[in-house]
Parts: C-alpha cells; structure tokens; sequence
C-alpha cells in the first residue's frame, strides 16, 4: 500500500512540476531585446545610377515592439571608391532617428560616375553609437558600384545558344556573358553547355574576335568537366582540343547581335573516365537576345 501512494505522489509532483514550466510557452520578444540593423549586408548599383537623379538609399531598421526612439550613428568607410570622387553622403548628419512611426530609416548617398574604366569599387557603411539599444550582426554594409566602363560592356548580356544535341537533337537555350574580375579581354559563358557551368574566353582589343580555349575545366557537381571541340568526320565526329574561334557580329550601327563560331567545330562537356555531359555537333550558332 505504501509503495501504491509514493507511486501516486511521484506522479501528481511531476505533473505539478509540467503544469508549472509550460514548454509550449513562445520566447517572448520585449525592447530589451531591441537591436538595429541594416536590412542588407551587402548592395550593388551601377556607377550610373545618380545620373537621372536617383538617390541610392540603404535602408536600416529598428525592431522593437513599442517602437522605441533612439539615436542610431554611422559613418561611411571608404575603400576603393572615395568619396567626393565616387559618391556622395547625401544624409549628411550621420545620424538615423527611429520612433514608432519610423521603425526603418534609409542612408542616402548619391553615386558619381567617373566616365573612364576603373574596374568595379566598393566602400562601406557601418554603426558607430546607439543610446540603448544593441547593434545586430548585420552592422556593416558594404556597396558595389558597378563599372560600366568596361570597354568590353557591349559584349555582356543574355545569348540564345541553339544547335543540335548528339543526346536531345535540336536544343536551344540562354546562356550569358560577364566580365572577367582581373583581365578585361577575359569574358566568361555561363550555361554554354546548358548545364550551368562557366567556360572563359578571351576578346581582342578592337572586339571583333573572341576564342575559347579548349582542355579548360569546370566543375559540375562532384566531377570535373572538360571543354572540348567536336570535329565532324563523315557521319562520325572526334573531340579535338586546340580553341574555338569566333567573329562578333554587328549589325550597321555597331550593336551587338551575336557570335559566329567555326562553323565546322562543336563543343561538348566531357567527364574523364565518364563520358560526356553534353555534346552539340558542329553548327552553333550564338545569337544575342
């Protein structure tokens, strides 16, 4: 009998002990729990962006539950770009003010084209005080202006690759054309295989020619891909390494409309000891959207 009540007394003290730590009780969030942050870490724009009188604004929030006021400093640091060269603090006071009805408040700068090739340049915002609350991991933003004095920037943009797939006969496409980060003749095609993968090409100073060297690898999940040349023979066809070469094409006021590649060379994506991945017989045309 006595066992039977320490057995009933054990479990109406846990139960009193449950009742008492409910664990399905939500964190609660209360303002000393209040902190700023910016909404992005990071923020690109192009270096023309001021010109029709756009303000670049970086917005910064205050989460609280009251809205709390408080004084929020920041400052500018600069790193590449410089300022009053690059761009300019139009929020001169250095200082964000939030209350309840301004929980986000932007950093206002405005962005000065430079109109020669710098390559892109960044510089950076960050918290420097608050009266109470604390800052979030998100103290910092840094900005990206975006050169576009690239003397390659015609060139950049959406392509529509189309050709015949040895695997899927008749394909087409969008593939892409960016810039280089160190050598400004180096350009790199991302999806030229359909597959995501980003093979480089380099571009001659007058933009006229552009050759891709074959052999070059990109990885595509856990294998390493080669860039190879398909070279018909008959109704066969050999992978070969050497380059691929092309012709930018422009039509009578000098834009852009695309590529014309060798013509009696295709391109395939080859995986040692695997096979191949893609393999688009001689005849790609390249054509830009």
């Amino acid at each position: 009998m006595k066992k039977i009540i320490r057995n009933i007394f054990t479990f109406v003290a846990g139960a009193a002990l449950i009742a008492s730590c409910d664990i399905n009780k939500p964190d609660v969030f209360d303002d000393a729990n209040a902190f700023v942050a910016f909404d992005r870490t990071s923020i690109s724009v192009s270096e023309d962006y001021s010109a029709d009188g756009m303000t670049l604004k970086v917005p910064v929030t205050l989460a609280s539950v009251a809205g709390i006021e408080e004084n929020v400093s920041f400052r500018l640091v600069e790193g590449s770009a410089k300022e009053g060269v690059n761009y300019e603090l139009v929020t001169t006071s250095g200082v964000l003010s939030f209350n309840a009805e301004n929980r986000t408040r932007n950093i206002e700068i405005e962005i000065v084209p430079d109109g020669k090739f710098t390559g892109d340049l960044q510089f950076s915002i960050e918290f420097v005080s608050t009266n109470s609350v604390t800052t979030s991991a998100e103290d910092r933003c840094v900005i990206t202006i975006e050169d576009t004095d690239h003397p390659l920037a015609a060139l950049f943009g959406t392509y529509e690759i189309s050709g015949t797939s040895l695997f899927n006969g008749n394909t087409k496409y969008d593939a892409s054309i960016s810039k280089d980060e160190n050598d400004i003749n180096k350009v790199w095609f991302t999806n030229l295989l359909n597959s995501g993968m980003s093979f480089y090409g380099t571009v001659d100073n007058d933009l006229t020619a552009i050759v891709v060297p074959f052999e070059q690898e990109a990885t595509y999940g856990t294998y390493s891909v080669q860039l190879l040349g398909v070279v018909a023979a008959g109704d066969d066809f050999d992978f070969s390494g050497g380059t691929w070469g092309g012709t930018i094409v422009k039509d009578a006021e000098g834009k852009i409309t695309g590529i014309e590649f060798d013509s009696e060379c295709g391109i395939a994506g080859y995986v040692p000891g695997a096979g191949s991945l893609e393999i688009l017989l001689p005849g790609v045309t390249v054509t830009k959207k």
